[in-house]
């Protein structure tokens, strides 16, 4: 019966599938196949059921006009909170379960929330499903609830087939997925609500009723799943190309070009978004042309993205590949850090506590370089020395670390597995000796720390210029706030201004007092000092020294210490305070209040008003600056996901640049800065102070508004002297009068046509006049030019009010934002520009060729440019230093500008700048030639030296050995050799010609494309696997649940039985293994140590022998049979 009620389902689709690959000699078979077994019934209801009083003691209170829009973003109704907390109390029972389907994390939290602070008669039991939530706390949810509890599993679409609850009784789906779309304005993936499919409510529908009858209430009318969509739109439409694109023109080749392949998807994109990935590639430097490009040939094979893989690239050639492959790994994976959030704490009065020990961690890890792949770097590094052979001191340390068991072993089995496949992709970096310790190491092992230290750089700057390669142009700024609105009560307050937090709104109103307050923030990080206002309504806390909990200074930004950023988390998390429960005060659930602090920060991507917000939990979820001559801080990060709103982003992966003032930063933006961008020096050409860079496509857009700006300050009599806009203005106004002379000239010829052909139309007996009628085709002619003249001075004005409405839009909205970097304290000159281009030639040389020799070459200018950069810090403090330090909207018209050109190099994506009179001549390595051919009279040798040669194993170069033979034999050459990294073949010199063209394109070819294939095939796991620890399995209740009653028209519902293997036993098969070593009598004992120690498996129990043997202080005899399980 499931098998044929789901063939109704999915007919309308297969049949698109048996269509699409009809065709000649293809035989369809349309009969369903059944497959399934036995299920019990479940019976849907709708909003509007429940509104009709299906429910028994609840009608919601909702309105349903709610529901009348289907397409586009979806916003969550608040009231179907409310509602959803309604029906589960109505309907929650002990030992039942009830599965909520919400979109996303945001959601969950405030449906968590609105189920706080309600009195209920059934306690209820609640478990949350998310993919940012760890797997250990995932696998709660499978476990019955305690005695008495009904438990409650508040879930995405996770829980639609990646996990299965098999006790759900009761679903309640709001009807909303948060789904990946691409944005076609921004250009970008964007995470938003959508309404969910009809396929996805039948899919949401079939997580009840395995073990018992089932009931699904849709939180929407029964009409308005009429108006969904069958089905789901496929992924292919809302996610990036470029990754599609490069291996269908790399492993696909020989079925089409990849525009080709992708139209003939069910489903195609469009062609414009297929055009767009191409050029991206071109951007990244994985296409040259319409070939794949060496980047692009390495990225096909790793499991990770271009970016990430340009990333493990440059660090190579750089002299780091441990930090670059490590990071590379971490951005791939999910976040290694658990979760803090108020579900995953026993009490409300813990999570504080929980937030501020994982906030803490963060920061120390991050070690004051604000970056999040460079703290996952640092926690990698402490992995390593950590004792993963004794269960017992590695899961303390994770759980004092706050991390995942689950994904830090999928984080370092990737390290291993990207080591590995670097070294098969790149042969000439398998020599490095940090790439070969990380190709060998196993999950369980253990280095010392001084090899750890000698793994991995201490030079954060050679780091983020790696990075920054990598991840340009997505670059952000951060915008300090400096006229706060409680600028003067902070100042005012007694307290040092840029340590101290001010608190309004206090909840509850018991924590407006001195004495809770300074215990309660106490607990969380360092305090110094609160006191409160004369009203008593707002708080001054002046925060501690960060040193006490481990959390170092930075010089990269001067951040309000923990404590503040603490509070301002707190803000969005209703939380219990242990500091008034301790005195017997009750009270509710409740936010903190509002905290404020000077010079907070907020986030712009680069040229864009769009605002970009990092992860909240982070250590830079709000971020300020309290060095006060610093006005912005320039930023890159690993990807923008849209968000809700249409100008706002989320930033992930973001690393904060040295601030303004070092020059490191700037230079690390021009090192790397690739694509349509306009570059302009300021400043005297013998020695520059700044630079603006602003993206070509809002280049016009900032003149236009300059303009705008300048001829409205003329117009008022204020304007400032400026030769360029004084000339753009003037040419603006001859250009004005001209159109406007050709106006009133056209319009009065048209009048005096007009006037000439009615009077011809209207005095109808003068046409009898011959010569009157010769003149009648004038009159089409005098009512067709006035027409065209029309359209003509129609034309002529809209271009004349786009001309000024976009210098006014551009004035109003500000939406081009260009980059005003500072060389300070040093100065620009031509030498530095030298050695700039020599390390953009450098890069290029590497991207096109990833070998030795380009590794080194690069390193070399790296470190060239470096030490022109420190000399030129050496300004720092003396009287002709640089102190310019532009503001985020700082304006270059007073400058004195110089407009660099950008000239394209022989090989590579990275333009050469030249400025002024000087010609960009950048150094260039000579470079081995892949193929040569040397002649001696009659006689000639070619030799064939492709990179991938040293990387071919024995067997495929015996293989080759012998194809070397049949092709000598084939042209009658003299010889054909293989060496260990070259082919060479030699004798007349028309054979060698011949065998060339079959060598090269044939043979080769061939062989290249095998070695890389054997790159992509590594082995992915380590061999040995981390001591594990589950989470602890519930005691079965030990009263029988009381039945349910009935409701609508579905059945009672049954008990659910939890038990497997013999009765009473709690591990299965533990008593029948400890019987076979003759320990049965010990059964009881082990059992009850399992339980307490999360193992609910034999295995589970087997690997943690020493750790049992130790606690349980057994005999060495019963050790040693122990062993045999």
């Amino acid at each position: 019966m499931l098998a044929f009620s789901l063939w109704r389902h999915v007919q309308c689709a297969g049949l698109r599938f048996l269509d699409y690959f009809a065709g000649p000699g293809v035989v369809i078979e349309k009969q369903p196949i059944v497959v399934g077994s036995r299920r019990f019934p479940t019976y849907p209801y709708y909003l509007d059921d429940l509104v009709n009083g299906a429910l028994p003691g609840f009608v919601p209170r909702v309105r349903m006009d709610r529901f009348e829009k289907v397409g586009g973003r979806v916003e969550v109704n608040p009231q179907l909170f409310e509602t959803c907390v309604g029906i589960v109390e109505a309907v929650a029972k002990p030992g039942l379960c009830v599965l909520i389907f919400l979109p996303g994390l945001s959601e969950i939290e405030q449906l968590h929330e609105a189920f706080y602070g309600r009195t209920r008669k059934c306690p209820l039991d609640y478990h949350m499903l998310h993919s940012v939530v760890p797997h250990e706390q995932q696998k709660r949810a499978l476990l019955p609830p305690p005695a008495g509890h009904c438990k409650v599993v508040l879930s995405t679409n996770i829980a639609e087939s990646s996990i299965t609850i098999p006790d759900v009784r009761y679903v309640l789906d709001f009807g909303i997925v948060r789904k990946m779309v691409f944005d076609e304005e921004r250009a970008m993936q964007s995470l938003c609500n959508t309404w969910s499919s009809q396929a996805t409510c039948r899919q949401r529908r079939g997580r009840c009723g395995r073990l018992q009858d089932g009931v699904i209430i849709y939180l929407f009318p029964r009409n308005h799943y009429d108006r969904l969509q069958p089905y789901a739109s496929p992924e292919v439409l809302g996610v990036p190309l470029e990754s599609i694109y490069l291996k269908s023109r790399v492993l696909l080749h020989h079925l089409g070009s990849p525009e080709k392949l992708l139209s003939q998807l069910i489903d195609s994109p469009p062609q414009q978004r297929i055009a767009a990935a191409a050029q991206n590639l071109k951007d990244l430097g994985a296409l040259k042309g319409d070939q794949v490009a060496s980047l692009g040939r390495i990225a096909v094979f790793m499991p990770t993205t271009i970016q990430l893989t340009k990333l493990v690239v440059l660090s190579w050639a750089l002299g780091i590949p441990a930090d670059g492959i490590v990071i590379a790994a971490a951005l791939s994976t999910q976040d290694v850090f658990k979760m803090a959030a108020p579900a995953n704490c026993r009490n409300l009065e813990d999570f504080p506590a929980h937030l501020a020990h994982n906030y803490i961690t963060r920061c120390r890890f991050d070690a004051g370089q604000f970056s999040e792949p460079i703290m996952y770097r640092n926690l990698y590094k402490e992995y390593l020395t950590v004792p993963k052979t004794q269960a017992r001191q590695y899961h303390q340390w994770l759980d004092e670390s706050c991390v995942s068991v689950s994904r830090m072993s999928q984080f370092a089995a990737l390290v291993v597995e990207l080591a590995a496949k670097l070294g098969a992709a790149v042969p000439s970096a398998k020599a490095h000796p940090a790439l070969k310790i990380l190709t060998a190491l196993k999950r369980s092992q253990q280095l010392p720390a001084e090899e750890v230290e000698r793994l991995f750089t201490q030079d954060y700057d050679r780091l983020k210029f790696a990075i920054v390669g990598a991840f340009q142009p997505s670059f952000v700024q951060g915008e300090i706030n400096t006229q706060n609105k409680n600028k003067g009560k902070i100042n005012n307050c007694g307290f040092d201004p840029m340590k101290t937090c001010l608190l309004q709104s206090i909840k509850p109103a018991e924590m407006a007092d001195v004495n809770n307050l300074w215990e309660f923030c106490s607990s969380l990080a360092p305090t110094k000092d609160v006191k409160l206002n004369d009203t008593g309504k707002m708080a001054f806390i002046e925060c501690g020294d960060d040193r006490q909990v481990r959390v170092p200074p930075s010089d990269v930004v001067r951040q309000m210490p923990v404590v503040a950023q603490l509070l301002h988390q707190l803000m969005r998390q209703p939380c219990r305070f242990q500091v008034l429960t301790s005195q017997g005060i009750r009270h509710e659930a409740s936010k903190i209040g509002s905290p404020n602090f000077l010079n907070g920060m907020k986030w712009h991507v680069n040229g864009m008003r769009t605002m970009g917000s990092p992860y909240w939990r982070s250590n830079m979820g709000y971020m300020c600056e309290m060095r006060g001559e610093l006005k912005c801080h320039w930023g890159v990060c690993s990807s923008l996901l849209g968000r809700e709103g249409p100008d706002q982003v989320r930033i992930t992966g973001l690393t904060i640049l040295p601030p303004p003032g070092s020059m490191s930063g700037t230079v690390m933006i021009l090192a790397f800065l690739n694509g349509p961008f306009k570059v302009t020096f300021l400043g005297d050409p013998e020695g520059f102070h700044g630079v603006q860079v602003t993206a070509a496509d809002q280049a016009n857009v900032l003149q236009d508004r300059e303009l705008h700006k300048y001829i409205l300050r003329s117009a008022r009599g204020d304007a400032e002297p400026n030769e360029a806009l004084q000339r753009r203005s003037e040419d603006f106004n001859k250009a004005i009068s001209r159109a406007t002379a050709a106006m009133l000239g056209s319009m009065a010829t048209s009048l005096v046509l007009w006037i000439v052909g009615l009077g011809l139309l209207l005095f109808k007996d003068l046409s009898h006049c011959p010569e009157i009628r010769a003149l009648m085709p004038m009159v089409v002619v005098c009512c067709v030019i006035p027409i065209q003249q029309m359209c003509c001075e129609a034309s002529c004005f809209a271009s004349l009010f786009a001309l000024h409405g976009l210098a006014e839009i551009a004035d109003r909205h500000d939406q081009a934002r260009p980059m005003v970097l500072s060389f300070a304290p040093g100065w620009w000159s031509l030498r530095e520009m030298s050695l700039l281009n020599d390390f953009r030639m450098a890069m290029d040389e590497l991207l096109a060729s990833p070998e030795q020799e380009a590794a080194d070459f690069a390193s070399n200018t790296f470190e060239d440019l470096m030490q022109a950069v420190e000399q030129q810090k050496r300004w720092g403090g003396t009287k002709d230093a640089n102190t310019f330090l532009p503001d985020a909207d700082y304006s270059i018209a007073r400058e004195q500008q110089v407009e660099a050109r950008l000239v394209v190099p022989s090989r590579g994506n990275l333009e050469l700048y030249e400025v002024g009179q000087s010609h960009a001549c950048a150094r260039q390595h000579e470079r081995r030639a892949e193929f040569a051919c040397e002649q001696d009279g009659a006689q000639e040798t070619f030799r064939a030296s492709p990179s991938w040669l040293a990387s071919l194993s024995s067997l495929g170069r015996s293989d080759l050995e012998g194809d070397l033979q049949i092709l000598r034999t084939k042209f009658g050459l003299a010889s054909a050799t293989l060496e260990r990294r070259a082919v060479n073949i030699s004798g007349a010199l028309p054979a060698v010609e011949a065998a060339r063209k079959e060598l090269v394109e044939g043979i080769l070819q061939y062989y290249g494309t095998q070695v890389e294939w054997s790159a992509a095939e590594l082995p992915a796991e380590p061999e040995e696997e981390p001591p594990t620890r589950a989470i602890p399995k519930r005691p079965l209740p030990e009263e029988p649940q009381p039945e349910m009653e009935a409701w609508g028209d579905a059945p009672e519902a049954g008990e659910v039985s939890w038990d497997q293997g013999q009765p009473g036993e709690q591990l299965p098969g533990l008593r029948e293994a400890l019987r076979r070593i003759d320990l049965e009598h010990l059964a009881a004992t082990i059992e009850h140590w399992a339980i307490e120690n999360g193992a609910v498996s034999v295995n589970e129990v087997a690997e943690n022998l020493e750790m049992m043997i130790d606690e349980l202080g057994l005999g060495a005899a019963d050790a040693q049979r122990l062993q045999q399980l």
